[in-house]
């Protein structure tokens, strides 16, 4: 049971995992992205929430996906320190790489010279990096959204 287990997250860790995942994987990833969430997220500012939805998400659209989560769980501030501030540079972060994602995302489906292929681009992972990146950036307009800079001017 523990190789299986060990087998499980080194599948997840060699890339794209929505392609060969069958229903008992979806299930064990979707339970251990609730105990991230519950013992590294509650502790963190990021919280239960935004780490779930990483740590369940990151895996199945990229190849390292459990690694990019995990840092950005770890990244986030303890609930015993100071908030982290929303800075104007998190939203512009945020707001370029929104736009700069979904337009690579338009830009490869509406592509006239290449008919699209689905499949070719979830092996090579356009699409799915550009949806982590929308994920991403999301986040970092949530953090300066609830955590307000005293001099940001909102």
């Amino acid at each position: 049971m523990k190789n299986d287990i060990i087998n499980f997250f080194l599948f997840l860790l060699s890339g794209p995992a929505h392609i060969q995942l069958n229903s008992l994987g979806y299930i064990i990833l979707f339970i251990s992205s609730i105990l991230v969430g519950k013992f590294l997220g509650e502790k963190r500012y990021i919280g239960f929430t935004w780490s779930t939805i990483f740590f369940f998400l990151m895996p199945l659209l990229g190849s390292l996906g459990i690694i990019f989560s995990l840092t950005i769980i770890f990244l986030s501030p303890k609930l015993t320190s100071k908030p982290p501030k929303g800075t104007s540079g998190k939203l512009y972060w945020g707001v370029g790489l929104l736009f700069f994602s979904i337009l690579a995302i338009l830009g490869i489906i509406t592509s006239k010279t290449n008919p699209i292929n689905p499949q070719k681009y979830l092996e090579n992972g356009s699409i799915l990096l550009s949806i982590e990146l929308i994920l991403l950036s999301t986040y970092l307009i949530w953090i300066y959204l609830k955590f307000p800079a005293k001099d940001a001017v909102t």
